[in-house]
């Protein structure tokens, strides 16, 4: 059980997070219905409060996904520029997915097994690029194997060949 001050501590904290995730909400655009928040109190046996933040996404949009570490980044950017000691009392902040599932909704449905051998590889790939992680000679050949065009016919790209007459006449001179 909380004391009176706990409780009127757990209620401004609240109050404070409520505002921060309204604010970044308005300030990234994202609507606000699409994600929501809890806040869980705990009491250590010291006698600290502190709480665990819970970011919940209430909405099936997969382009939302790709952003909620830059989302969670500003929320906590906006966080310690109200409170600077918040790290003090937040625990951490993690994420949940709180949308519902209609049975046999087809947009939920998972790729084969080996899309994630694709999607891992295109992630080591993209570290390489950005200079993340070295290319070992297998890695660097395999790429260029991957990414190879064959054998283009660049013959619809050259120029026409004109008649040295056609272009005079083109341009209003006769012969």
């Amino acid at each position: 059980m909380l004391s009176s001050a706990a409780t009127q501590q757990v209620h401004l904290r609240r109050e404070l997070l409520r505002f921060v995730l309204h604010d970044t909400l308005k300030k990234t655009g994202v609507p606000a219905a699409w994600i929501g928040g809890e806040a869980t109190p705990a009491v250590h046996e010291s006698g600290r409060l502190t709480m665990e933040i819970r970011l919940v996404i209430e909405c099936d949009e997969p382009r939302l996904l790709y952003y909620l570490a830059p989302f969670q980044a500003a929320f906590e950017e906006r966080l310690l520029a109200i409170e600077p000691d918040a790290w003090a009392w937040v625990t951490r902040i993690s994420w949940g997915l709180g949308s519902k599932r209609e049975p046999g909704d087809r947009d939920h449905a998972m790729p084969p097994p080996d899309y994630w051998e694709h999607v891992i590889r295109d992630r080591q790939v993209t570290a390489r690029q950005q200079g993340r992680l070295d290319w070992d000679r297998e890695t660097l050949a395999r790429h260029f194997e991957d990414t190879d065009p064959g054998d283009p016919d660049f013959e619809s790209t050259h120029p026409p060949q004109w008649d040295e007459g056609d272009v005079h006449s083109a341009f209003g001179k006769d012969d």
